[in-house]
């Protein structure tokens, strides 16, 4: 029933599912929220105020490492678009396919430059791609600044 009060069992399991679907392939919390069917803000608000209505600091270090692994799963997609891992057996080298990987490369940057601000922020990155020769080839060089 939309709009009623859950107890703190209700929250719990909520929570879990959220953690499952994170866990289970969903690429942000929104998109976790709306598998289960439950608003993304009181999701963010029990978790934001989880010692004040009771539940406990595991539920929300489990939902932290949930939030960690779409992280780890973006980073691995972007290695895999950079390497070519992801195109298919009739993949055609082309300087369309090579604009196509960099805007996908650009879009999950930004991507994890809005889920981990403080930890990815916006390196300084210089992305050359060639078209020349037998194929494609992207380099990424640059990073973070290791702040030394």
């Amino acid at each position: 029933m939309p709009g009623a009060k859950k107890t703190l069992d209700e929250k719990l399991e909520i929570i879990s599912k959220v953690c499952d679907a994170l866990e289970g392939g969903a690429n942000s919390v929104f998109e976790a929220c709306a598998i289960v069917d439950v608003p993304r803000a009181s999701v963010l608000w029990w978790i934001d105020n989880a010692e004040r209505i009771g539940i406990d600091p595991l539920t929300v270090s489990r939902y932290a490492r949930a939030r960690s692994v779409i992280i780890d799963r973006i980073a691995q997609e972007i290695d895999d678009i950079a390497q070519g891992k992801d195109r298919g057996p009739n993949f055609e080298d082309s300087a369309v396919a090579v604009a196509r990987d960099r805007l996908r490369l650009d879009a999950k940057k930004w991507h994890l430059s809005k889920i981990a601000p403080k930890t990815l922020g916006t390196p300084k990155q210089d992305i050359s791609i060639s078209t020349e020769g037998e194929g494609s080839k992207i380099v990424i060089t640059g990073g973070l600044p290791d702040g030394n």
